[in-house]
């Protein structure tokens, strides 16, 4: 796991838009939650149920398709590729005052860059579709927590 917040938001940035629907769709949840301020929780069903419910956490989950979308974006063998433009940006801020006092580190991480969508069209030709997605968060990073953890995702386009 990252300590420094930009790494983290490249790696989580990577995987959201770098996506291939080709592959099992558990696999792309069960990295966002490994690096989401949950992962360490002594009872890990507990805190998943919990973090899914969050409103203000529902956001991280909500990066990946739901499973019906899921199936119809593999059914078209669709799969993305995702180049990171540079500087990512990063701005500390203080979320909550009491967070600060525990040794917490918040900072905005700004996520844009290039992704090349591939897929199988309906007549059976490759297609490609460029987009310039954007992805905002908000990364704690903790000495307790052995690095940042992703606490919410704050805007993303599209």
């Amino acid at each position: 796991m990252s300590s420094d917040p930009r790494e983290l938001g490249r790696w989580i940035g990577e995987t959201v838009y770098g996506i291939d629907y080709r592959e099992v769709r558990e696999a792309y949840v069960d990295a966002l939650w490994s690096v989401s301020i949950g992962a360490d929780a002594d009872d890990p069903d507990t805190a998943w149920a919990a973090f899914a419910q969050d409103p203000a956490l529902a956001g991280i989950v909500e990066l990946i398709p739901e499973p019906d979308v899921w199936e119809r974006l593999a059914a078209h063998e669709q799969w993305a590729a995702f180049d990171v433009r540079e500087p990512i940006g990063a701005e500390e801020v203080e979320l909550d005052a009491a967070l600060t006092r525990a040794g917490v580190i918040t900072t905005m991480v700004l996520v844009n860059g290039t992704q090349t969508m591939h897929y199988t069209g309906d007549d059976g030709s490759a297609q490609t579709h460029i987009i310039r997605p954007s992805l905002e968060m908000l990364i704690g990073c903790a000495a307790e927590w052995n690095g940042c953890r992703l606490l919410r995702v704050l805007d993303r386009q599209p």
